[in-house]
């Protein structure tokens, strides 16, 4: 696979961001009127003293002479998050949001725009092209935009990946859509009443096809790291799930991972093939599987695991409280 060619000049959203930044203070009446015409809010007269960027971590704030505040969070690699677009209007009330990405259409945009009356989606292409007359560096930038927005494992590639996934699974097992560290999108499995967690996530490369794999297993803390009943408890409950995948795994419901070089949990627990996994929040040990380009693939390996693993946590620590 041959990887797409990578943009010349603005490489991140944040350099973007930067360079759309720029082009706002040098040529303020364009921008604004670009943006007026595009969201409907009234926009016009900006002053270029007013742009800021990542004031309270929004990528851009500005006002019109109008006394019209607006702040702009743009979107290349990245998705749009409900979460995210609430937390700014909250920090900017009565300010017209403008949310700037390269499809207005995307799903996870659409999403955002729903019952958010002050907020407005925004392509790349249309902003930049209205502003590229009076400036063709605003050309260049977009050619760099759409090169980037292109590249195979952006963030917003990945999650749609995983979303179309979730459609394969059942209900025996809580499955969501969330990301972990730098927003990278993953899906977070749960069995409730138990100790079962994992977690579903794709390789962090933007320009290469993403790759998925599933760490399924316990939650697990410092008390299950020393001698006693906890990590009594949590060897044996390792050396039962390894049974159940290898069982899993001959009935080609999963596709297992084994280590080629003994982990530190691994001579922690005395079992053969576990991992710690370190999630944003949480810690859990358990059984890595297989890699694969198919996350729906990946997604049910993780739902058989932890379906499977339900009941080993109920023998050994009962219903979680």
């Amino acid at each position: 696979m041959t990887s797409p060619r990578l943009p010349q000049a603005w490489t991140s959203e944040h350099s973007a961001v930067r360079a759309l930044s720029a082009l706002a203070i040098c040529h303020p009446d364009e921008f604004g009127a670009a943006l007026s015409s595009l969201t409907g809010f009234e926009l016009n007269n900006i002053d270029p003293e007013s742009i800021r960027r990542e004031l309270l971590d929004t990528d851009l704030t500005f006002s019109a002479r109008n006394d019209k505040y607006a702040f702009l969070e743009a979107k290349i690699d990245d998705f749009a998050s409900t979460e995210q677009m609430d937390r700014y209007a909250e920090r900017f009330p009565n300010s017209a949001g403008i949310l700037l990405v390269p499809a207005c259409d995307a799903i996870d945009v659409v999403e955002v725009l729903t019952e958010r009356p002050t907020l407005r989606a925004v392509s790349w292409s249309d902003l930049l092209h209205k502003l590229e007359p009076t400036n063709p560096l605003a050309g260049q930038l977009l050619n760099d935009i759409l090169l980037l927005a292109g590249l195979p494992g952006t963030k917003a590639k990945t999650r749609r990946l995983l979303g179309q996934a979730l459609t394969t699974l059942g209900p025996e097992v809580k499955v969501e859509l969330t990301y972990a560290d730098s927003r990278y999108p993953s899906l977070d499995y749960s069995v409730p009443g138990t100790w079962v967690f994992g977690q579903v996530q794709g390789t962090r490369v933007a320009t290469s096809q993403p790759k998925f794999s599933s760490k399924i297993g316990f939650f697990a803390d410092e008390h299950d790291e020393v001698e006693g009943e906890s990590k009594i408890n949590m060897c044996t409950a390792l050396h039962r799930a390894w049974e159940v995948a290898e069982r899993l795994e001959t009935e080609n419901l999963v596709r297992l991972s084994r280590h080629r070089s003994p982990s530190k949990q691994q001579q922690l627990f005395g079992v053969e093939h576990p991992y710690q996994a370190r999630a944003y929040h949480l810690s859990h040990v358990g059984v890595a599987t297989k890699t694969s380009y198919d996350a729906a693939e990946v997604a049910l390996w993780g739902y058989e695991l932890a379906r499977a693993f339900a009941a080993i946590s109920t023998e050994i620590w009962g219903m979680k409280p």
